[in-house]
């Protein structure tokens, strides 16, 4: 919040200047607010004294105002408002009352003045204050110093209500922008954090609490305006954050009115970042390394077997889509996240016999029947997801095995934002079937071919993962994938395997390794990059 906490520097301006100057506008619900370290820093004895009127009481009687150090430490905000309304006169007649911070907001019932928060009981004194409509301005400045405090329980969903037009206690920054939502990175202020400990006990926020931070995804204005994406999106993420899934992304809170979910900040970016993040030289690839990959990809089956036991489908499932918490185990969790495009199926079965108008999905990930022309031969259902989970599965090997250059090289042969899928020439077809008119791209063919190269994939944990891919899962026809659940349990055993014999992720890996041609392409060209390793320029594959 930025503001010095010393008064020693504050120039000699009024009050209401410097609290002005202090405003700040809420990115989530665009209303205007002064924090509260500015009313910290402005509103102390010294300065409010300076600025009370010259009542006879105060001619009189110099102890009039003793109390006023415990009095401003009260009602700091309640002043605050009196500030800006340039009502400073009335600030006897209400304190003397006891209105105080803790009675904000302050709401009305017919002409009398109520705490919206306790039952004191009517507040009598705004009677006795004189001026046109004082209690009404009152009532809409107050939304100007108070925000609400916000409980934070990793067990539960919790709704911030929105009172009036007033801020929430958070420091955000855009973090990404789509064409229909905005994520923010939102720091929640440790002032107004209210938290649970595993005794279920409040711990108010006087005490010392952790900074909570949270990725806060807010609708914009699309065709169907925000309010239909904002409950899809919610009604898909409920089913699953009361779910034991560890997995699987839950929503913190939500803000209905300005259409926002809150989920906890992914402190490792996605799966991209943290490839990237990791290569073999800062992350040497060791039998923990290995095993930890192969327990996240089982995880994240098991995750997508949730979402498909839900009668769901995510349908944008990819490396950017899946979240990386630094929880758990000593490399962190994978989580799936962002059900942007999910779409719930009353069908229960594995297939649906009727073509969806879905668009929302990324190219480079997508299944084959996402091709306009050929989705009435094939129409998405879960095993949509089973496709895209084949396509990071290979990925998480290559990255594994050489780096995250070796991911996007692949990419680059396939030339560029290509699918894993290739469309066949209309002229060739001979029967109306989705495989005479769609492959998995030779390239992908390739690039499995190559990795048999490596010392460490032949009959391996990882050759098995492979396998699955190529023969189960990155199958043009829907109904030959196998589901999430029994790809799940396939995960299962080879995890289970390679922490009984772990012995081929021990095996050397020469310093001169040949590394194949389809890892080594570059963006700006065809020419190789510096590879990982120290390695013969490759030749093989």
């Amino acid at each position: 919040m930025g503001l010095h906490e010393s008064t020693a520097s504050i120039p000699e301006h009024s009050l209401l200047d410097d609290l002005i100057k202090a405003k700040k506008r809420c990115l989530i619900t665009e209303h205007e607010y002064i924090p509260p370290d500015a009313i910290r820093v402005y509103i102390t004895p010294e300065r409010v004294k300076k600025e009370l009127p010259n009542t006879w009481g105060r001619w009189l009687l110099p102890c009039w105002d003793w109390n006023l150090e415990d009095t401003v430490q009260q009602a700091s905000k309640v002043i605050a408002i009196l500030v800006l309304l340039d009502r400073l006169d009335c600030i006897d007649t209400l304190l003397a009352d006891g209105l105080c911070d803790n009675d904000l907001p302050l709401s009305k019932k017919g002409d009398v003045i109520y705490s919206a928060c306790n039952d004191k009981g009517p507040i009598w004194a705004f009677k006795r204050c004189q001026g046109i409509n004082f209690p009404n301005r009152f009532l809409r400045n107050q939304w100007m110093v108070w925000v609400p405090q916000v409980g934070v329980n990793p067990d539960q969903t919790i709704k911030l209500p929105i009172s009036g037009p007033h801020g929430l206690p958070f420091d955000c920054t855009e973090a990404d922008a789509t064409k229909y939502s905005i994520v923010y990175k939102a720091e929640l202020w440790p002032s107004h954090q209210v938290e649970h400990n595993d005794d279920r006990e409040v711990k108010s926020p006087a005490m010392k609490v952790r900074p909570a931070c949270f990725a806060i995804k807010q609708f914009k204005d699309g065709k169907t305006g925000q309010k239909k994406p904002f409950e899809d999106e919610l009604r898909n993420l409920i089913k699953f954050t009361n779910s034991n899934n560890d997995h699987l992304i839950k929503v913190s809170a939500t803000v209905e009115k300005a259409y926002c979910i809150f989920f906890p900040w992914a402190q490792g970016g996605n799966l991209h970042d943290f490839w990237e993040k990791h290569g073999p030289l800062n992350l040497p690839r060791s039998t923990d390394v290995f095993l930890w990959a192969l327990e996240q990809l089982t995880g994240l089956s098991h995750a997508l077997e949730a979402i498909h036991t839900q009668n769901c489908r995510h349908g944008d499932l990819k490396p950017s889509n899946i979240l990386h918490f630094m929880e758990g185990p000593s490399l962190g969790t994978l989580k799936i996240a962002d059900f942007g495009v999910s779409r719930i199926h009353k069908n229960a079965t594995g297939l649906r016999h009727e073509a969806t108008d879905t668009k929302a999905s990324t190219k480079i990930y997508e299944a084959p029947e996402a091709i306009e022309r050929i989705r009435s031969l094939a129409p998405r259902s879960r095993k949509y997801d089973c496709w895209s989970m084949g396509c990071v599965m290979l990925e998480c090997v290559i990255w594994l095995l050489y780096d995250f250059k070796a991911v996007a090289s692949c990419q680059i042969a396939r030339g560029g934002y290509q699918t894993y899928y290739q469309e066949l020439d209309d002229a060739n077809r001979t029967r109306n079937d989705i495989e005479d008119r769609v492959q998995v791209h030779p390239v992908v063919l390739h690039t499995i071919q190559a990795l048999s190269h490596h010392p460490r994939f032949p009959h391996s944990p990882l050759q098995t993962i492979i396998r699955i891919v190529e023969r189960k899962l990155l199958k043009v026809k829907p109904e030959e994938r196998v589901s999430a659940e029994l790809l799940h349990g396939k995960l299962v055993a080879i995890s289970a395997d390679a922490r009984r014999d772990s012995s081929s992720f021990e095996r050397p890996v020469p310093p001169t390794l040949d590394v194949p041609d389809i890892f080594c392409y570059e963006a700006s060209s065809e020419q190789r990059p510096k590879p990982t390793y120290e390695v013969t320029r490759g030749s093989s594959g």
